[in-house]
């Protein structure tokens, strides 16, 4: 065979046989429907008269997006094949028009800012409070909402995050009252919450039941579908429906994969079928793993916070958060230490948290591996002199817009030399690509000081040159 060092890699990756706690839901496979399992290719099929058009679809793809928007709870649901990032710049797109102002939790995904860069839009944050503990944001504070709405009366949308990678969901019901006042819509990035609607008396309510204009939720990231799949849920009476559609044949690709726009339908077709019996025992197995890794080790986890107290909904409790404050450690090592030493890998790590992504693909053994994996750890561990403080920094001020600054002339320096300057790059830490300094920002102390420390402990930073060097505005 020719030199295929990609194909190599991720092939000899795949014959491991490793325990995912990641992204795919499906977990290698495991999870998705015998159709795909035993011959997806004959499933992968261009737009042809028997096969109807993503972009214009006919009675079968008509009948899918109906029965989502049934299941889901919205007035329509496209299906999207280039994941949520494409959804999010079509809820952008739809609803906001150049030049525009978008109020957007600082913790949002970066595919916003990359999407305000494109769209010419400018963004203003909101401010989020810290879980000291955790040292992660908190749920979004409606109060803050509502200022920076006071404050930016011109705004035309408002863009939030919800749950967050950590599982955490805001309530978005008062939120859709504070903006419907004000003839705003409320969109929602609710990537991580494509399963909430199976069963709203354990997960948190999904954005559709409580007033959401759009959403956008992957499939790929917790249920049984290809990555890339996700959905688009339309329950608007205040953005033009055409646009969000017509956002979408330019935003995604012009050749669709029907393998993941059939993935997403089986996904939806299974959460039908038999998605409550599932995922209530995929919520017992996670409250099991954490009474028996809390009994025997210091690791906290995120349903041990009181909701109230950060104004969250609720906390996702399929979503493993495991914090090692109570250690001499990072997540980062811990993670190292799973992957390398227990055939384990999470979908992501930070300073003190190593996050896990459960889904009713993954086994018992799965389970119990983790278990004796953790506790194995924490039993070398030593305790921790000091207890660690890493909150993100303090929002930088907007020196320019994010698209002005991208199209600007730029150089790189190190982070030291960056400080007061306008920042070229938007830098984030991968995953879970929440942004530390956005482009258009002034590059402050405490950024480059951050960015400095993630680098020191391993963190996976994209924005940055091979350097570790950062651009900016000349």
């Amino acid at each position: 065979m020719s030199n295929t060092p990609l194909f190599d890699k991720i092939d000899e990756y795949a014959r491991r046989r490793r325990v995912s706690f990641a992204m795919p839901g499906h977990k290698g496979g495991k999870g998705l429907d015998r159709t795909i399992q035993h011959n997806p290719f004959r499933l992968d099929v261009t737009e042809l008269s028997d096969t109807e058009d993503l972009y214009a679809p006919s009675h079968a793809l008509s009948s899918s997006r109906q029965a989502a928007a049934e299941f889901f709870g919205a007035q329509d649901t496209f299906f999207l094949v280039n994941g949520s990032t494409a959804g999010i710049y079509a809820m952008l797109a739809a609803s906001c028009s150049p030049g525009d102002t978008v109020l957007v939790n600082r913790a949002c995904h970066a595919s916003v800012i990359n999407a305000c860069v494109m769209l010419g839009l400018s963004p203003v944050f909101i401010k989020q409070d810290i879980i000291d503990s955790f040292a992660i944001p908190a749920a979004i504070n409606q109060k803050n909402v509502a200022d920076m709405l006071d404050k930016y009366p011109n705004t035309k949308a408002v863009l939030v995050t919800s749950p967050s990678y950590y599982g955490l969901a805001s309530d978005l019901s008062v939120l859709a009252k504070i903006t419907h006042t004000r003839g705003i819509p409320l969109l929602v990035d609710e990537a991580h919450g494509a399963h909430f609607a199976v069963d709203e008396s354990i997960f948190p309510k999904t954005a559709m039941s409580q007033g959401a204009d759009l959403s956008v939720q992957s499939a790929h990231k917790t249920l049984n579908a290809l990555n890339q799949a996700s959905y688009l849920h339309y329950n608007s009476d205040i953005i033009d429906k055409d646009r969000v559609r017509d956002a979408l044949r330019m935003l995604q690709t012009s050749s669709p994969s029907y393998l993941i726009a059939s993935s997403a339908d089986l996904a939806r077709g299974e959460l039908v079928s038999s998605g409550k019996r599932m995922w209530n025992a995929l919520f017992e197995r996670c409250e099991n793993l954490r009474e028996k890794v809390a009994a025997r080790t210091k690791v906290k986890f995120m349903s041990m916070l009181m909701n109230s107290q950060y104004n969250i909904e609720k906390v996702d409790e399929t979503r493993i958060v495991m914090n090692f404050s109570a250690y001499k450690t990072t997540g980062f090592e811990v993670s190292d230490m799973l992957r390398e030493d227990y055939g384990i890998d999470v979908e992501m790590a930070d300073l003190l948290n190593i996050v896990c992504i459960a889904t009713p693909a993954n086994t018992q053994s799965d389970f119990a591996k983790l278990e004796r994996g953790v506790t194995a750890i924490c039993d070398s561990l030593a305790p921790a002199e000091t207890e660690p403080a890493f909150p993100p920094p303090p929002i930088p001020d907007m020196a320019m817009t994010p698209q002005k600054a991208f199209y600007s002339k730029g150089s790189y320096v190190r982070l030291d030399e960056a400080v007061g300057c306008v920042s070229r790059s938007t830098v984030i830490a991968y995953p879970p690509a929440v942004p530390i300094i956005c482009a258009g920002e002034l590059v402050t102390g405490e950024c480059a000081g951050y960015i400095s420390a993630l680098m020191e402990v391993g963190a996976k930073l994209i924005g940055l040159n091979e350097n570790g060097f950062i651009s900016i505005v000349e």
